[in-house]
């Protein structure tokens, strides 16, 4: 069986129970599901970011969504926000691979009304559907970037048991730390959501950083 096909395997496993929350929660929409092109698979440096939540995806069936994490092509046609502009920096001038060969997903699967869900809802939607670990060990990432910032450290410690949080030189815990979980790789990192770092000013710093800890 491919590492598609396994991830297909891990989805349909927990779908009876996702489906159940999208139909008690009107709000709430399809989960993000991965269909990852044979790019990322045959990349130099198999890079997996993961994002806190969407921002209105779809609901439907699974091969819906399915189709529609395809289409998306990560934001391929969309206008460049701050994460995707942020991610084809890195892969492109830090890591010299192509911006459509990447893994990506989030780490609160469902979002609710365009926003984070209620914690009740997000601890429902993670019972649910608790795939991220699976993701992880089924698509072996040389590099793991959370876009998620700190207030989600909480949830990512739900979702990946065991992780612990680590100080990376002068740089503020809250603001970058090195993420240690066995199911993880070495070069695995939790920063801010790129949409604050472009608000900030801090975007062109964190990518210094990035590119020094990464071309090692």
């Amino acid at each position: 069986m491919n590492k598609q096909n396994k991830l297909c395997s891990l989805y349909k496993k927990h779908w009876p129970s996702i489906h159940k929350c999208m139909k008690k929660y009107s709000g709430l929409s399809g989960p993000t599901v991965m269909d990852i092109s044979d790019a990322y698979f045959n990349s130099n440096v198999k890079l997996m970011i993961i994002g806190q939540q969407t921002y209105g995806w779809q609901r439907g069936s699974l091969e819906t969504l399915l189709k529609a994490y395809r289409g998306f092509n990560f934001g391929k046609k969309y206008y460049p926000t701050p994460f995707w502009n942020m991610t084809s920096k890195i892969t492109t001038d830090i890591l010299g691979i192509s911006p459509y060969s990447i893994a990506w997903t989030n780490l609160v699967k469902c979002d609710y009304k365009k926003m984070r869900p209620p914690e009740k809802i997000e601890d429902e939607v993670q019972e649910a559907f608790p795939v991220l670990q699976e993701e992880i060990s089924i698509l072996a990432p040389d590099i793991v970037i959370f876009f998620t910032g700190p207030k989600y450290d909480d949830r990512l410690e739900k979702s990946l048991p065991g992780s612990t949080f680590r100080t990376i030189r002068n740089y503020d815990q809250r603001h970058l730390a090195r993420i240690s979980n066995p199911i993880l790789p070495i070069k695995s990192i939790r920063m801010y959501h790129p949409g604050y770092l472009r608000r900030s000013g801090k975007e062109n710093d964190f990518l210094r950083y990035i590119k020094q800890m990464f071309n090692k």
